[in-house]
């Protein structure tokens, strides 16, 4: 694997978690759930699992990594959907969040190191 298949994968990765608004539904807590908030919770996990389903061999292979893979298996929605904090969707929360601050992080390392390859090299 590359570098630059590497950028481009935490790239995949953050935009499919962004743009599904992943890390909201993990974040709520409800006693009470209505039928469209189970239903939106539900069009976001379906719409992250089709995002992560295109996924390039190394964005799959940063969400196993990562264990956000666990996130395409639907029975893990039940969990999720649970309405209230427990261990399996605390631990999820937890990753996607990580992701989220880290990511970035690891994408400038690998920029910066790029731009002083090609600086070298001039």
């Amino acid at each position: 694997m590359q570098r630059r298949d590497i950028v481009l994968a935490i790239q995949e990765i953050l935009s499919a978690i962004e743009r599904t608004n992943l890390q909201s539904i993990l974040g709520s807590e409800r006693a009470e759930k209505s039928r469209d908030d189970t239903s939106g919770m539900l069009r976001v996990l379906r719409d992250y699992s089709l995002s992560a389903s295109k996924y390039s061999p190394a964005a799959r292979a940063l969400t196993q990594i990562f264990k956000l893979d666990i996130l395409e298996d639907p029975e893990i929605w039940l969990q999720i959907l649970g309405g209230t904090q427990g261990p399996a969707k605390m631990k999820l929360l937890r990753t996607v969040a990580t992701v989220r601050s880290e990511m970035p992080k690891i994408l400038e390392l690998l920029h910066q190191e790029t731009v002083a390859e090609d600086q070298s090299t001039e």
